[in-house]
């Protein structure tokens, strides 16, 4: 595995002990399992929010799981008697790997540690974000899970492949979930913390089949090509490009637009980008218009799943009461905001996700679908995906020889019927 430095205090140390801690936090309950039974919650809680106190008022006391959830979930400081419900050895080992330290007035973790699913991932806690924003550190911090990562993994197709790269991996949640259907992974983030925290969360969860790279969007893989691409970008269409993980420097839309168009040099044959992001709907044009604008520019098949739309007003009411739970700096008002939507015409900002898959040599001529995604996304959209995929496949590579065929009926069938 590639190891990436990053100021941060955490120390990969061998797989033994990350064995020996991931056994011990499953025997604690500090699983997602005992998240959800105990806690009602499927990702750490946000301060200042109602889930984070019944979170706290459910992790009082002294056992392991209260001690564990405390320390990483809520960030608490806690005394050498708290610490004492944990055993010696899991002490020492958690302070040998950076996952606890000293501080003013007992010990605490410098880390957001979360189980999700099966794995466990490190991250900044939000706490420590508040206390950069308007420091000049925004930039370096590393998020954590979120509802939108979550769409992304379910929404990724899980067939196996050769190589995989996490474009602005973040803490790595993607690509170290890929590491499980891929030969190998590659995981990319401009922010060398970032990449420090990913290089962790690899060795934490025994995984080493990756690579974590330092650089802007695709510049470290240059030239390489991928059986699969995930991205979650930073999309939201927000006037202060420079508040955490809320913008980028190109105004609306146009940095996802951006990685629509590379993409597709670096995709194998047959290879598939899957991304999740938001798009703006201008005056005088609809939606679907300027989607087909950005698949116009690649020769690629692409599915679009639209799954929300916002009015304006609508849009930044939402974003500025995220904003304002994250981070005590001003954000955008909303009469800035509005201006700013004013001043590019948007009518409608949309999100969803979108697929884009090389063809085939001598494939069939180049397919677009846009659908809209009415129930939400469940654990089985990603092998929907494929499966759909194959059919259109078969479809279109046998279109003259089904011209002839007679549909029977599956003898297996069975028809039932129901007053």
């Amino acid at each position: 595995m590639t190891n990436s430095d990053g100021s941060i205090g955490l120390r990969p140390s061998s797989p033994q002990r990350s064995q020996e801690l991931r056994s011990y936090f499953r025997e604690a309950g500090f699983t997602s399992a005992g998240m959800r039974d105990r806690l009602g919650i499927w990702s750490p809680p946000v301060p200042r929010s109602p889930a984070y106190d019944r979170v706290r008022s459910s992790l009082t006391g002294s056992d392991p799981l209260a001690l564990l959830g405390r320390l990483f979930l809520l960030h608490d400081t806690l005394s050498d008697d708290d610490l004492n419900g944990l055993p010696q050895g899991i002490r020492a080992l958690l302070f040998e790997v950076g996952l606890l330290e000293d501080g003013t007035n007992g010990r605490r973790s410098p880390v957001l540690l979360a189980p999700f699913g099966s794995l466990y991932l490190v991250s900044d806690p939000l706490a420590v974000m508040r206390e950069a924003e308007g420091t000049g550190d925004e930039s370096s911090l590393v998020l954590g899970i979120n509802p939108v990562g979550h769409s992304l993994l379910r929404f990724t197709r899980r067939d196996p492949v050769a190589r995989t790269l996490d474009l602005g991996a973040g803490n790595g949640i993607q690509g170290l979930a890929a590491s499980r259907h891929s030969g190998h992974v590659w995981l990319t983030d401009i922010n060398e913390r970032a990449a420090a925290h990913t290089t962790f969360n690899a060795w934490l969860n025994g995984i080493d089949n990756v690579s974590v790279l330092v650089g802007d969007t695709f510049l470290p893989v240059e030239g390489q090509t991928f059986d699969l691409i995930v991205c979650n970008p930073p999309f939201v269409l927000t006037p202060a490009s420079d508040l955490v993980c809320y913008g980028n420097q190109v105004a609306l839309d146009g940095f996802c637009r951006e990685l629509v168009r590379q993409a597709p040099a670096f995709l194998t044959e047959d290879g598939c980008f899957q991304m999740v992001f938001e798009w703006v709907e201008v005056e005088g044009q609809p939606w679907e218009a300027r989607i087909s604008e950005w698949l116009a520019e690649t020769a690629c098949d692409a599915w679009i799943y639209r799954a929300n739309t916002m009015r304006p007003e609508a849009y930044i009411d939402v974003r500025r009461d995220e904003m304002k739970l994250a981070t005590p700096r001003a954000v955008p008002t909303v009469e800035e905001w509005a201006g700013y939507f004013r001043e590019h015409g948007v009518r409608a900002v949309h999100g969803g996700l979108l697929l884009l898959r090389n063809p085939k040599a001598g494939g069939t001529a180049r397919r677009l679908r846009m659908d809209e995604l009415v129930a939400g996304i469940d654990d089985y959209a990603g092998a929907a995906i494929s499966s759909t995929l194959r059919r259109a496949d078969f479809l279109s590579e046998h279109r003259e020889r089904l011209r002839d065929q007679r549909l029977e009926l599956n003898p297996k069938a069975r028809l039932r019927q129901e007053l």
